[in-house]
Protein backbone atom coordinates (compact mmCIF):
# COMPACT_ATOMS: atom_id res chain seq x y z
CA UNK A 1 0.00 0.00 0.00
CA UNK A 2 1.37 3.55 -0.81
CA UNK A 3 1.61 5.48 2.56
CA UNK A 4 0.62 8.59 0.89
CA UNK A 5 -2.92 7.11 1.06
CA UNK A 6 -3.06 6.95 4.81
CA UNK A 7 -2.76 9.78 6.87
CA UNK A 8 -0.03 10.07 9.34
CA UNK A 9 -2.38 9.29 12.18
CA UNK A 10 -3.64 6.39 10.38
CA UNK A 11 0.04 5.17 10.21
CA UNK A 12 1.04 5.83 13.67
CA UNK A 13 -1.94 3.90 14.76
CA UNK A 14 -1.03 0.67 12.81
CA UNK A 15 2.24 0.70 14.19
CA UNK A 16 0.65 0.44 17.65
CA UNK A 17 -2.04 -2.05 16.95
CA UNK A 18 -1.98 -5.92 16.86
CA UNK A 19 -2.53 -7.06 13.72
CA UNK A 20 -4.04 -10.93 13.40
CA UNK A 21 -3.99 -12.74 9.68
CA UNK A 22 -6.08 -15.78 9.78
CA UNK A 23 -7.53 -18.01 6.63
CA UNK A 24 -11.14 -17.47 5.71
CA UNK A 25 -13.53 -18.98 2.73
CA UNK A 26 -15.48 -16.41 1.34
CA UNK A 27 -18.96 -16.99 1.11
CA UNK A 28 -18.54 -18.98 4.54
CA UNK A 29 -20.89 -16.21 6.38
CA UNK A 30 -21.60 -18.62 9.47
CA UNK A 31 -17.81 -19.11 9.95
CA UNK A 32 -16.95 -15.60 9.47
CA UNK A 33 -19.47 -14.84 12.26
CA UNK A 34 -17.42 -16.32 14.96
CA UNK A 35 -14.25 -14.12 14.10
CA UNK A 36 -14.25 -10.69 15.93
CA UNK A 37 -15.18 -7.47 14.03
CA UNK A 38 -12.50 -5.65 12.08
CA UNK A 39 -11.58 -2.49 12.21
CA UNK A 40 -9.04 -2.84 8.87
CA UNK A 41 -8.98 -6.02 6.34
CA UNK A 42 -6.16 -6.01 3.47
CA UNK A 43 -6.85 -7.50 0.17
CA UNK A 44 -4.86 -7.37 -2.48
CA UNK A 45 -5.34 -9.10 -6.41
CA UNK A 46 -8.31 -10.68 -4.64
CA UNK A 47 -10.99 -10.41 -7.35
CA UNK A 48 -10.09 -12.54 -10.73
CA UNK A 49 -13.48 -14.00 -11.32
CA UNK A 50 -16.33 -12.06 -11.29
CA UNK A 51 -18.36 -14.80 -9.36
CA UNK A 52 -15.87 -14.26 -6.48
CA UNK A 53 -16.82 -10.74 -5.96
CA UNK A 54 -19.98 -11.28 -3.96
CA UNK A 55 -19.03 -13.73 -1.74
CA UNK A 56 -15.56 -11.70 -0.78
CA UNK A 57 -18.00 -8.78 -0.27
CA UNK A 58 -20.50 -10.72 1.77
CA UNK A 59 -17.49 -12.02 4.06
CA UNK A 60 -16.11 -8.42 4.80
CA UNK A 61 -19.33 -7.17 5.67
CA UNK A 62 -19.76 -9.69 8.10
CA UNK A 63 -16.09 -9.02 9.53
CA UNK A 64 -16.13 -5.31 9.28
CA UNK A 65 -16.98 -3.24 12.15
CA UNK A 66 -20.22 -0.89 11.64
CA UNK A 67 -18.71 2.18 12.24
CA UNK A 68 -17.67 4.84 9.74
CA UNK A 69 -13.82 4.28 10.39
CA UNK A 70 -13.34 0.59 10.03
CA UNK A 71 -12.47 -0.13 6.30
CA UNK A 72 -11.24 -2.93 3.79
CA UNK A 73 -8.37 -1.89 1.48
CA UNK A 74 -8.02 -3.55 -1.71
CA UNK A 75 -5.59 -3.46 -4.31
CA UNK A 76 -5.12 -4.80 -7.63
CA UNK A 77 -2.00 -4.94 -10.23
CA UNK A 78 -4.79 -4.81 -12.95
CA UNK A 79 -7.75 -3.61 -14.86
CA UNK A 80 -10.72 -5.45 -13.66
CA UNK A 81 -13.29 -5.84 -17.18
CA UNK A 82 -16.48 -3.61 -16.91
CA UNK A 83 -19.08 -6.20 -16.24
CA UNK A 84 -16.97 -6.88 -12.82
CA UNK A 85 -16.68 -3.23 -11.87
CA UNK A 86 -20.23 -2.90 -12.40
CA UNK A 87 -21.16 -5.96 -10.09
CA UNK A 88 -18.14 -4.87 -7.44
CA UNK A 89 -20.61 -1.22 -7.36
CA UNK A 90 -23.73 -3.47 -7.56
CA UNK A 91 -23.12 -5.89 -4.83
CA UNK A 92 -21.76 -2.72 -2.71
CA UNK A 93 -24.98 -0.80 -3.22
CA UNK A 94 -27.09 -4.44 -1.85
CA UNK A 95 -24.59 -4.89 1.24
CA UNK A 96 -24.67 -1.23 2.56
CA UNK A 97 -21.11 -0.66 1.35
CA UNK A 98 -19.38 2.64 -0.34
CA UNK A 99 -16.36 2.17 -2.86
CA UNK A 100 -13.94 5.14 -2.97
CA UNK A 101 -10.81 4.55 -5.55
CA UNK A 102 -7.68 5.95 -3.56
CA UNK A 103 -5.06 5.40 -5.88
CA UNK A 104 -5.22 4.76 -10.26
CA UNK A 105 -1.58 4.62 -12.08
CA UNK A 106 -1.49 2.15 -14.65
CA UNK A 107 -3.55 -0.32 -13.80
CA UNK A 108 -2.78 -0.60 -10.22
CA UNK A 109 -5.63 0.30 -8.00
CA UNK A 110 -6.58 0.96 -4.09
CA UNK A 111 -10.05 0.90 -3.17
CA UNK A 112 -11.41 1.18 0.15
CA UNK A 113 -14.99 -0.12 1.07
CA UNK A 114 -16.55 0.90 4.43
CA UNK A 115 -20.31 1.19 5.43
CA UNK A 116 -22.49 4.00 3.96
CA UNK A 117 -23.38 6.99 6.60
CA UNK A 118 -26.33 6.88 7.92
Amino acid sequence: VDPSVMSQKELESLSKTAITVECLSWGDLDGAKTHKKCDFIVGSDSIYDINTIQPLLQTVSVLLRKDNESQFLLSQSFTYRDDAEREIDAVCENLGLTRTLLQDKENAKVQSFCWKEH
